[in-house]
């Protein structure tokens, strides 16, 4: 935040909201005793989203820039097209790069900021570290979409939804003698 240029003032009062988290639970309508959090920020907290958008912004930040010192190569969206080294929605970030092994020690190296591996770092987040292919947003992600096969999945949850949308459509007719 003091990169981003956030006035001390208020870094000062995130900083003690995060240091001094108290809570309280209603039980039956009564609140409890209040209690210490152990964990700093939680998830439901009504911050949390703020700072994740904040974290998020200083992330797309840090991904422009190295793409722009061509530190990062992500990939060209068709002949002429933009140029994608990452995509934020809600609260997803997928990073896209050319796959090669000196891409991927760059993309660590903007990742740890540190000295951690990613494992570890996704660890301390709570995360997982994903495998490719992946499916996001229903649509499968790693996958060679030249090859028929890769397009089975799609094609099976279309069959599905037009077999329920024919058998909505059909009226019965009871034929009397």
């Amino acid at each position: 935040m003091d990169q981003m240029n956030f006035p001390s003032k208020w870094r000062s009062w995130v900083a003690g909201i995060l240091r001094a988290s108290w809570a309280s639970v209603l039980v039956n309508g009564s609140p409890t005793p209040e209690f210490v959090y152990t964990r700093e920020l939680r998830q439901g907290d009504p911050l949390s989203p703020f700072l994740f958008v904040i974290a998020m912004e200083g992330f797309s930040c840090l991904m422009k820039k190295a793409v722009r010192s061509r530190a990062f190569k992500g990939l060209q969206c068709g002949l002429g097209g933009p140029l994608r080294s990452h995509i934020l929605y809600a609260d997803d970030a997928i990073i896209i790069g050319e796959w090669n092994r000196a891409n991927t020690q760059k993309l660590k190296r903007i990742l740890r900021g540190g000295g951690a591996d990613i494992g570890e770092v996704a660890s301390d987040l709570g995360c997982k570290v994903g495998k490719v292919p992946f499916i996001y947003l229903g649509l499968q992600v790693g996958v060679n979409m030249n090859r028929i096969n890769a397009w089975e999945p799609i094609i099976e949850v279309f069959k599905k939804r037009l077999s329920l949308w024919k058998a909505k459509q059909l009226s019965y007719v009871v034929g009397l003698r």
